[in-house]
């Protein structure tokens, strides 16, 4: 790369940045239907009692872990120099931060250049669905996903324990942190990863969870939030542009978990079997393929799928696009489909009658996005299969 590329690549970067600040600054106004429902009540509840006090009652009513409390106290102590609308997305944009970074050290993990890893950090920070996630909607699906992305980065690293313990961390946030253990499966299976490094994770999640429990939180409780999510309702499709949403009309009225859910099991694990018999060692480009495939696959053919479950997808998007240019237009569908059912929750009352259509075709684009990367894996393992086999040219002179 000469100079002068270089020079334009760094002002694109610092373009893209000022860019993301003013998008993110206008987000500050924005105020969710689930702040005003739940996370401003929280904020008060905690600002009433205080944080350990907070930590023995149950007063999140939704869904969501303790160690997500534990920011919101931190947060909480910004309101008398933030206004209201402002303080809970302190660490939104904090996470994003740390989500840019990390894309920054898995592109440079592969071309070790300042220039096209800043890009490809900076182009994360300035996705449309990670600043309407953080900076509008006042969400933390960068949290768990920024701790999913590290978790891949120290695989590529061979750093398994710092992996497993990444992996601990997301799912303490959040219980859609399964979606990435597919790719853990996978990566125990190519011996990247010794099934005993898994105790990290659970030590990670023990360690996060352990503030609760000394101040009188029963022990059992730590995990009501993960049951309540895996038990929430019975309903195919939440907003979620999985598979689901494109036969809709055909399925009953409610998800029969008990044969959905193995069914689902199965599929997934062939997938895995699949990727792992054809890995090749030193496979960068296929590692970060399959933990890609992986996060989007996974949430694809779970039911009971919300939009921002696809979050995640999203972000591997990107890294993946920078290993594998070809497929440069994935992260392009990707943002497509979850900003569309991003807009149909975000602007409900306005569009209700626009719902079923975004939703059926975000989740057709995202069928397509499925079925490229699938064809991705099995003609580049054809393809390099195909290489190795390939005469070696004899210099006769």
């Amino acid at each position: 790369m000469n100079r002068s590329t270089r020079y334009l690549l760094y002002l694109l970067s610092a373009a893209l940045i000022i860019i993301s600040l003013f998008f993110r600054y206008e987000g500050l106004r924005f105020i969710s239907f689930d702040v005003i429902n739940f996370v401003f009540p929280w904020y008060e509840y905690v600002q009433q009692y205080g944080l350990w006090e907070a930590l023995r009652h149950d007063f999140l009513n939704y869904n969501y872990s303790l160690a997500y409390l534990y920011f919101i106290a931190l947060a909480s102590e910004t309101s008398s120099f933030l206004n209201r609308g402002s303080y809970h997305k302190l660490f939104g944009f904090l996470f994003d931060v740390l989500g840019a970074l990390i894309i920054y050290k898995i592109v440079f993990h592969k071309y070790k250049d300042i220039a096209i890893s800043l890009l490809a950090g900076t182009i994360f920070f300035t996705l449309p669905t990670v600043i309407l996630n953080s900076s509008y909607w006042g969400q933390a699906d960068n949290i768990y996903t920024v701790f999913l992305l590290c978790c891949t980065y120290m695989v590529l690293k061979n750093r398994p324990i710092w992996a497993a313990v990444a992996w601990g961390a997301a799912f303490s946030f959040k219980l859609q942190a399964v979606f990435l253990l597919p790719f853990l499966l996978f990566c125990i299976l190519i011996r990247k990863v010794k099934w005993w490094h898994l105790l990290f994770s659970a030590f990670t999640f023990l360690i996060i969870m352990a503030p609760a429990v000394i101040v009188g939180r029963p022990f059992l409780e730590i995990f009501n939030p993960y049951f309540g999510q895996a038990t929430k309702s019975p309903s195919w499709v939440y907003n979620g542009p999985s598979v689901y949403a494109l036969i809709l009309s055909w399925l009953p009225e409610n998800s029969p978990d008990i044969v959905v859910l193995p069914a689902v099991g199965l599929i997934i694990l062939a997938w895995v079997i699949y990727s792992a018999r054809h890995y090749d060692q030193g496979d960068d480009d296929y590692i970060l393929g399959v933990s890609f495939i992986s996060v989007a696959l996974t949430a694809y053919l779970m039911p009971h799928m919300h939009e921002r479950y696809f979050f995640p997808a999203d972000a591997f998007s990107l890294a993946f696009a920078f290993y594998v240019p070809n497929l440069f237009v994935l992260p392009i569908f990707f943002q497509i489909s979850s900003y569309m059912v991003y807009r149909n929750y975000l602007y409900y009352d306005f569009e209700r009658r626009m719902d079923e259509i975004r939703i059926f075709w975000a989740a057709f684009i995202n069928l397509i996005s499925v079925v490229v990367l699938l064809g991705w894996q099995f003609y580049y393992r054809r393809k390099r299969k195909t290489k190795l086999k390939a005469p070696v040219p004899v210099n006769h002179e």
